[in-house]
């Protein structure tokens, strides 16, 4: 089973997304059963790859960090991750958009 690492581990009950710079994560499958954290799954609800400036509005209001809900909030959030993302690059980088609904424990 794959496993994507959080630096946040805030789940909302039902529809999640994250935001993956680069096409690692391009792999999942609709269906597809991943551990987001220790003992606890997510089920892939859709997968997209695209540019960062191209991120949608419905990816956004699902986003699992609140504070990722925001374009702006996005942007600082992954400038602290991705190290290699500056101001000439961050709008044309390729970014993979997944979406996934945490499973109950057990």
């Amino acid at each position: 089973m794959k496993k994507m690492e959080f630096q946040k581990s805030e789940f909302k009950r039902g529809l999640n997304t994250t935001v993956r710079l680069g096409e690692k994560w391009r792999g999942l499958d609709i269906g597809e059963i991943i551990e987001i954290e220790e003992g606890k799954t997510a089920e892939i609800i859709w997968v997209a790859v695209h540019r960062l400036k191209d991120t949608s509005r419905q990816t956004l209001i699902h986003e699992h960090d609140r504070k990722c809900r925001t374009y702006e909030g996005l942007i600082d959030t992954l400038k602290n991750i991705y190290p290699e993302l500056n101001e000439q690059n961050m709008g044309y980088a390729i970014v993979t958009s997944v979406a996934f609904r945490p499973l109950p424990r057990g």
